[in-house]
């Protein structure tokens, strides 16, 4: 099959981490053919979806002393061509948030793809539907007691309520523009001002795991930490008979199309433990 994979610069990518990676080293594994582009290198001519697309070869990473480890010239690249992206098999859109107006243009390229012949993954309507932050909520037994809301006096009431919060912007990623909130800060006031910029832009706000712990009693039969696997996201080389970790959400919402997500505990399993090569396979034949 032609794999083609929207992803951020790949030069950026980190292969011993970054799941997009893992999974164009799976693909390869199979026998499958890898493209890659990224979101401005996507366009439309004569109604159809077009992208310059590049053949990538990888170099896979080895697992050494428990840490997974990348040769310096990691991947390869093709001559780009200007190619409709129906001639591919599937597309898969990995490209990280926030989702900004570039990214939404994106998704509305991607619309353009002909689903008889390409199955897109994720759905581009979905994504357009389910903001990363916004589309937590639905999940009420996941999520800890939260707000979402622009209003200083409606902050600083939940923030006073719980005695502690974290605030945390409704675009963005890896952390960026987090903040820990005590009303009884000095800078409360600039700090929620800067992050709503100035009343205009609402932010998620939520109960932060500090005050719980503060509340909680030491126990004497904690349930130990599971072992943490070797660094970064991989469990395993990521070849046909090998699962691979996966962050779960992101990668249950592809497989059922994220307007119809079913999250149970079945999906989960599901998804933890397939080896990647079939988990792929099983998503493009529509089994899944």
């Amino acid at each position: 099959m032609k794999l083609a994979f929207i992803i951020d610069p790949i030069a950026k990518l980190d292969p011993t981490h970054d799941t997009s990676v893992a999974m164009m080293e799976a693909a390869h594994e199979l026998g499958h053919e890898v493209w890659i582009t990224e979101a401005p290198q996507l366009g439309i001519d004569r109604s159809r979806a077009f992208a310059w697309l590049q053949p990538v070869q990888l170099t896979p990473v080895t697992l050494e002393d428990g840490h997974w480890v990348a040769k310096p010239e990691w991947f390869s690249l093709g001559e780009p061509e200007w190619r409709p992206l129906d001639e591919m098999d599937a597309v898969f859109m990995r490209t990280d948030p926030p989702v900004t107006i570039p990214y939404l243009y994106a998704t509305y390229i991607l619309d353009y793809i002909d689903p008889a012949k390409t199955r897109v993954i994720n759905s581009p309507s979905g994504i357009r539907a389910a903001n990363e932050k916004l589309y937590a909520l639905q999940f009420k037994r996941s999520i800890p007691e939260s707000i979402v809301t622009q209003d200083k006096k409606v902050i600083r009431t939940a923030v006073e309520g719980w005695g502690f919060a974290v605030l945390k912007p409704l675009g963005g990623k890896a952390g960026e523009g987090i903040l820990f909130l005590d009303g009884r800060d000095r800078n409360f006031n600039s700090i929620i001002e800067v992050s709503t910029m100035t009343g205009s832009l609402p932010c998620w706000v939520l109960t932060s795991m500090m005050e719980l712990k503060l509340r909680s009693r030491p126990s004497k039969n904690k349930i130990p930490s599971p072992a943490l696997p070797p660094s970064g996201l991989r469990t395993a080389k990521p070849q046909p008979s090998t699962a691979v970790r996966i962050t779960f959400l992101s990668w249950v919402t592809m497989l059922s199309g994220i307007d119809r997500l079913n999250c149970n505990a079945y999906s989960f399993s599901l998804a933890a433990r397939m080896p990647l090569g079939e988990l792929i396979m099983r998503v493009l034949a529509g089994s899944i």
